[in-house]
């Protein structure tokens, strides 16, 4: 097949490795698609398994990643820019794989016109997230990040060039529910709402609020006065959680594990200086792993899966680089296609762009030899760009009568990052005094506000001489009273 290989636009099959093995896959026509989506619209980048077989002997199992963008018209079927069918998954490979594309691109183009996408969107994976940040923006990561923060800080000086690089909302709240049933179990929907609001905040002064209350409501031993405050001001902002463009000028496992960031620090500060309780009673939320864990393991990367780095960044400073931030927004915003302002939030095209790989192009087939891929991946690459072609082709149109159905509007969103419904009530924990000074924890009892309407009062029921309240509890001050002893 290198052998029959020409120079024709439509010709898909670019490099093939013997070792590992491993075949790479674009055509000059994908090349000028991806030069035509990427201004304006997001990019996206995934890797799927189980269409071609693992080979024999001690050989990893054959992935195939996917450079895939949007179609213009909203609804149409994505369209793959560049695969990579391999059996090793390093930062070397995958590296190499978009280098190599990068490569016939500036072939094509000239380093002139080369543009780079306006934004990346992955699942989290640190492979891929660094193999972006070194193809499209000649930069580490951690320099990526950085770069990120002086501009949600305000201190851009210049015009930023950079691909926007976010992670899929439902990749991250996949990992969210591992971390909270690892650490909150006892209060898991609380938490997950919670972390619904982390990804909805657009500025890092919202940011630092919500972390600023979150350390105090879970790190704080004790349940004093700062630890319902600051409850009550998260459960104010889970009532109103949404993606609000304030201005302020001032391998897919959770626990990623890379080198410190400016992210990083700023947030180790801002939970070293929360107002946790440490006199009072014992404090329900108290967990103390959750607060370390969510700073070592997610909010180093915050930047990539909250809502900072996305609508109009001009929010996030004053100066002509802003200012060059808001025109780029307000000029994709108003085109007619598809792009980066909307629908920027999950990878549903990546997963509509795999489907269509096994169950359309390959027909649920599972294939042993490269070549029946490279093969078969021609002949509907060919059908697929003849669709793209005719799909964006201006006809007239004629007044056809046509049966009309029923267009349903999506009707479920995430539950945790829509605001909620009914608040969560403030749990405290009742402690008893029985003889010989020692202290009795007695279950969460539920605090209600009762300052507008007051609880009847309901009839003791006796039951061998001993009385049994029904109805609401209240909370008393036992220091006054004296201590009533219980039999042992």
């Amino acid at each position: 097949m290198v052998e029959e290989k020409t120079d024709e636009d439509n010709e898909v099959l670019q490099k093939v490795l013997l070792h590992p093995k491993g075949v790479m896959l674009w055509s000059k026509n994908t090349i000028r698609l991806f030069h035509q989506r990427c201004r304006d619209d997001i990019v996206y980048i995934d890797a799927t398994g189980s269409i071609v077989q693992k080979a024999r002997g001690k050989s990893a199992p054959f992935y195939v990643y996917e450079l895939v963008v949007r179609h213009p018209i909203k609804g149409s079927s994505p369209i793959p820019v560049a695969t990579y069918v391999t059996c090793q998954h390093t930062n070397a490979s995958v590296l190499f794989f978009m280098e190599s594309f990068q490569t016939d691109y500036y072939k094509l183009f000239g380093r002139k016109s080369v543009r780079r996408p306006v934004m990346i969107m992955c699942d989290g994976s640190l492979v891929l997230m660094q193999a972006v940040a070194y193809t499209f923006c000649k930069l580490p990561l951690e320099s990526l990040l950085s770069m990120y923060y002086d501009i949600v800080t305000g201190n851009l000086k210049e015009a930023m060039d950079m691909p926007i690089l976010h992670r899929c909302l439902s990749h991250i709240m996949k990992n969210a529910k591992v971390f909270c049933r690892k650490h909150s179990p006892k209060h898991y929907r609380l938490s997950m709402h919670l972390f619904g609001l982390l990804t909805s905040a657009a500025t890092l002064m919202e940011m630092d609020d919500i972390i600023t209350s979150m350390a105090v409501l879970f790190s704080s031993p004790q349940s004093g006065d700062n630890v319902e405050k600051h409850f009550q001001n998260l459960q104010n902002m889970l009532q109103t959680i949404g993606f609000h463009e304030s201005s302020d000028h001032a391998d897919n496992d959770f626990e990623i594990t890379m080198g410190p960031t400016t992210f990083q620090s700023h947030f180790e500060e801002i939970v070293a200086n929360a107002p946790v309780d440490e006199k009072g009673e014992p404090n329900e939320y108290h967990s103390p792993t959750f607060m370390p864990n969510l700073v070592k393991y997610f909010l180093p990367q915050v930047v990539l899966w909250s809502g900072l780095m996305l609508g109009d960044l001009g929010r996030h400073g004053k100066g002509p680089a802003y200012k060059h931030l808001s025109k780029t927004f307000m000029r994709c915003s108003q085109s007619g296609t598809q792009n980066y302002t909307e629908d920027n939030r999950t990878q549903g095209i990546m997963e509509k762009s795999q489907w269509d790989l096994k169950k359309i192009r390959f027909q649920r087939r599972r294939l042993k030899r490269l070549d029946d891929f490279v093969q078969i991946y021609q002949q509907t690459h060919n059908a697929l760009l003849m669709e793209f072609s005719d799909s964006t082709r201006k006809r007239k149109t004629y007044r056809i009568n046509v049966e009309r159905w029923r267009k349903r509007k999506p009707s479920k969103k995430g539950i945790y990052v829509s605001p909620i419904k009914k608040g969560f009530p403030f749990k405290t924990t009742k402690v008893t005094a029985v003889k010989g000074g020692k202290a009795v924890l007695k279950g969460p009892k539920t605090v209600t506000d009762t300052s507008s309407t007051e609880p009847k009062s309901d009839k003791a029921a006796v039951k061998g001489g001993k009385a049994v309240l029904k109805g609401p509890k209240t909370v008393t001050d036992t220091s006054s009273t004296e201590p009533k002893s219980d039999k042992v």
